[in-house]
């Protein structure tokens, strides 16, 4: 993965839904692809199902190229991110410790 693939990606999942998403996606079984958006959209992140399309795929580019850690550490320095949502930074640090 290229570094403007990973900052492609990235902005495409956006930095909360990253964090929303990640866990979801990193625990797929790879089986029904359309099964997996729709549980994510079911975490109403999006008005679309498209959107939230648009979202997993970009997530998955980022753990299939294997830069999902640099993406939650990245996130979890950003202090836009942190200060919309407080409780960012443990959730982070929680799921830093279970997968890597």
């Amino acid at each position: 993965m290229t570094e403007k693939q990973y900052v492609d990606a990235l902005t495409a999942a956006g930095k909360w839904a990253f964090v929303c998403l990640y866990e979801l996606v990193k625990t797929w079984d790879g089986a029904d692809k359309k099964n997996l958006v729709r549980q994510a959209y079911a975490l109403n992140l999006d008005s679309q199902e498209g959107g939230t399309r648009t979202r997993v795929n970009a997530i998955l580019r980022i753990i299939e190229g294997r830069e999902d850690r640099r993406a939650l550490e990245e996130i979890r320095n950003t202090s836009r991110v942190c200060n919309e949502h407080p409780e960012i930074t443990a959730r982070i640090d929680e799921l830093i410790a279970r997968y890597f």
